[in-house]
């Protein structure tokens, strides 16, 4: 980036996030410039692992005929627990056959420290208030859809503040200016 500001910069997870420091004399009000570069990973989400089988694209009477051959040579004459193992393998390794089990990767979602439950049920809501507003066109459900509107992003931006003064707030600086006299300037 060329020509922003930063005010100030709060770094801890390593030593490696800002490199390359330089400072230069300026006319300007500020005594420097400092320029730097800043390395800045991707939050890595989790991945979920799921196993499925698709049960929508089996011939169910082909999934029959080949259930019933299997079991046709079983041997009725032994006891009820060899009866059932052999019931649930002849039925497991159809199923395999037919709906073979896929592992398929699901991209988990970076959790902000700021989100809560409170800011998911409002925001449900949002768009509950949303969809009457869209469906019925009417002037009172487009205001109670604006209102709701505007109690979400409030209660985000009041989150947001609120974690990034306790980020502040366990820093050692401004712990220890928090204290003093002036700790309404952090708010």
């Amino acid at each position: 980036m060329k020509g922003h500001m930063l005010d100030l910069l709060i770094t801890r997870s390593s030593p490696s996030f800002v490199s390359l420091t330089t400072a230069y004399p300026s006319s300007i009000s500020d005594p420097y410039s400092v320029v730097f570069r800043l390395s800045s990973p991707s939050p890595v989400s989790a991945r979920a692992v799921k196993q499925l089988r698709d049960f929508r694209g089996i011939d169910f009477v082909r999934l029959e005929t080949d259930v019933s051959s299997r079991l046709a040579s079983v041997d009725t004459t032994l006891d009820v627990n060899t009866l059932v193992g052999q019931y649930e393998h002849a039925v497991l390794s159809t199923i395999d056959l037919h709906a073979p089990l896929t592992v398929r990767m699901k991209a988990g979602r970076h959790k902000e420290p700021w989100y809560n439950d409170n800011i998911h049920e409002a925001k449900a809501l949002r768009r509950a208030n949303e969809k009457r507003w869209r469906t019925t066109k009417l002037e009172v459900h487009r205001q109670i859809f604006v209102e709701h509107r505007t109690a979400v992003n409030n209660m985000i931006k009041r989150a947001k503040r609120a974690c990034s003064l306790r980020v502040m707030l366990s820093c050692s600086y401004y712990s220890t200016k928090a204290t003093g006299n002036n700790s309404s300037t952090i708010q």
